[in-house]
């Protein structure tokens, strides 16, 4: 009676994970593309169309869509699934949201059967995947489309470690293969797999029989591994490349304060956010280094008793599915300078603190025990709710970035690039101008400030700098917008001279040759006007330029 009734107890709190998974993100479904989103998704040319399928295993993820640049993430499988949601959906921005709690919700039944062969207790299992189903840690993974590389990468690598218990080689290497090509962080399956053989396999084996065995169950995935960095070598150039110039030891030192940040976001995730305030530690002391180090000696404690107050392979094994997915991350000079902490670098640690906190619940007195578990699913649930409206649009997104990282330049023209598509140009321009008295010559700010004052009509301010943006190289839409600047002030001579020589930059850019034809037919230039038009067609094909053709070659007829 009592095993009927825990089994129930357990289907109970496995369906009520799924249930409250899925109402923590269903309100999600209601929010729009945002930040990355736009550039990954909505004007990413190699995502509408099959054609373009075989470079995504031959071009880093951003390669498209800002060509030239230096690239660190090569995930072909990423893209791959953009493709597809692409091809069903088009930019019907709730479908993509559906396909991204659906993964989630996969991803969350495997850590019930994961948390069952570790555990073996259904019910301590089920405790796990409640927690991991509603932590609001996952908001950044779930809630933002572009996220999706987390879940997605932990489906694949979850289900590669279930297949590898169930002695299914085969399959296990080639979802194990399909987790790297989603994320780089899977590259720690190979370890894992040591870790679980040394703890779990034949434990009465001498240590060294245990650390042979270990070694040849790891062997075929860290070839998996090694084939994936030479086509990765191949493809971007390097394993990957350092985009800032910190020091080892800065980089050392920034290291306590980054696990500290994590283990909060895991304990106490009162507060979300997409960003968080963060900054290389170049000089060590009491508040930045010192007691983040000793907090994360506490917890390590904490750790150590409750391997002793349960089985220790356990805990030992929860504890390395929890750390090891943060290693590719400790060389915090390949992630951009405040980049480098964000809650979904945590998705696939989360599993293994999942496990550890359905332990730690267990030492509460029996009878307790579910209703402090519904206790603690539904505040994670509740706080996922009221957290997730960050996520909703770029305006808030960005709002809430702003107002964690004051600093962060970036971030800034961003929000004000919000802020001038809702047509707010003087909030706009005041943010453009704090940046650039910070950094007066950081081009992004030149740009934007001289593209705001173009849309308020202040097309002298305008000129200035879109003048300074082109001077700093600042890319296509600068010299595009200052034609068009000289353009609206009559101004066609000049207008022709910047776009001839964007064109003569960028023979391949889209709008320079059909905005230089509307210049010349202004100029009565027909014949070039026309040659203008046809260049441009032959670019991107568009009804606009074909009627510029239809009507000048029609006037040169006669």
């Amino acid at each position: 009676m009592k095993l009927q009734g825990r089994i129930e107890t357990h289907q109970l709190l496995l369906a009520l994970a799924l249930v409250l998974g899925f109402a923590a993100y269903c309100g999600t479904s209601t929010f729009e593309f945002v930040h990355d989103d736009r550039a990954q998704i909505v004007h990413n040319p190699i995502v509408k169309s099959w054609q373009y399928v075989p470079r995504y295993f031959t071009e880093h993820v951003w390669e498209a869509i800002v060509p030239g640049t230096i690239g660190n993430y090569y995930r072909p499988v990423f893209l791959l699934w953009l493709r597809f949601n692409d091809a069903l959906f088009g930019l019907r921005v709730s479908a993509w949201h559906w396909t991204s709690l659906l993964c989630h919700l996969a991803v969350t039944l495997l850590v019930y059967f994961l948390g069952v062969r570790l555990l073996r207790d259904r019910f301590d299992a089920a405790v796990a995947t409640l927690i991991f189903a509603v932590h609001p840690v996952h908001l950044d993974s779930v809630a933002w489309i572009s996220g999706i590389t987390d879940p997605l990468m932990t489906l694949f690598f979850v289900a590669a470690f279930l297949c590898y218990l169930e002695s299914r080689q085969a399959a296990a290497l080639c979802l194990y293969a399909a987790a790297i090509l989603t994320k780089e962080p899977a590259l720690v399956f190979p370890g894992l797999v040591f870790i679980y053989e040394w703890m779990f396999a034949e434990t009465e084996a001498p240590r060294l029989a245990r650390f042979r065995r270990a070694v040849l169950k790891s062997v075929p995935f860290v070839i998996v591994s090694g084939l994936y960095l030479i086509q990765r070598v191949r493809v971007i150039g390097a394993i990957g490349h350092s985009v800032t110039s910190a020091s080892l030891s800065t980089v050392l030192f920034t290291w306590p304060g980054v696990f500290w940040l994590y283990a909060k976001l895991l304990l106490w995730p009162a507060v979300v956010n997409p960003f968080h305030a963060t900054e290389y530690v170049t000089r060590p002391g009491w508040g930045n280094f010192a007691l983040p180090l000793l907090a994360m000696i506490a917890i390590a404690d904490v750790i150590y008793l409750l391997s002793r107050r349960f089985e220790n392979r356990v805990v030992a094994f929860a504890s390395a599915w929890l750390i090891l997915p943060m290693v590719p991350l400790l060389d915090l000079r390949v992630l951009p300078m405040a980049e480098f902490v964000h809650d979904r670098y945590l998705y696939l640690s989360s599993i293994g603190f999942a496990i550890m906190a359905a332990l730690a619940i267990k030492l509460a007195p029996r009878q307790i025990l579910l209703p402090l578990s519904l206790t603690l699913a539904m505040a994670l649930t509740v706080g996922t709710v009221l957290e997730s409206s960050v996520y909703a649009n770029d305006l808030l997104y960005y709002s809430r970035g702003v107002s964690v990282e004051q600093e962060n330049r970036e971030l800034a023209v961003n929000f004000a690039n919000v802020l001038t598509e809702h047509g707010r140009y003087d909030e706009a321009i005041g943010v453009y101008t704090r940046v650039l008295a910070r950094s007066p010559y950081y081009w992004s700010a030149n740009y934007n400030l001289g593209r705001a004052y173009f849309f308020s009509g202040k097309l002298d301010l305008a000129e200035v700098y879109l003048k300074r943006a082109v001077t700093m190289n600042a890319g296509l839409g600068a010299q595009l917008l200052l034609g068009g600047t000289y353009i609206k002030e009559h101004r066609l001579d000049e207008a022709a001279a910047v776009l001839r020589d964007g064109i003569e930059r960028h023979p391949d850019a889209p709008e320079y040759h059909f905005t230089l034809g509307l210049v010349l037919k202004l100029q009565n230039d027909l014949p070039g006007a026309l040659e203008q038009f046809k260049a441009e067609t032959a670019i991107q094909p568009d009804p606009v330029s074909t009627a510029q053709i239809a009507e000048i070659s029609g006037k040169l007829q006669h």
